[in-house]
């Protein structure tokens, strides 16, 4: 089921909402150093089968 939207909301692409995001000062704390701790070597690669 479709959640109703209000007549004034707008789509907003994926994109849009990801530099949001990153521009959202909530989140500044991600770019600290400390936070940086996977490595390209963690973890295995995700492969979507879509």
């Amino acid at each position: 089921m479709e959640k109703p939207r209000h007549p004034n909301e707008e789509e907003i692409d994926e994109k849009e909402w990801l530099r949001g995001a990153n521009a959202n000062p909530a989140f500044d704390f991600l770019k600290e150093p400390e936070e940086d701790i996977y490595t390209a070597e963690d973890g295995r690669p995700f492969h979507d089968e879509r």
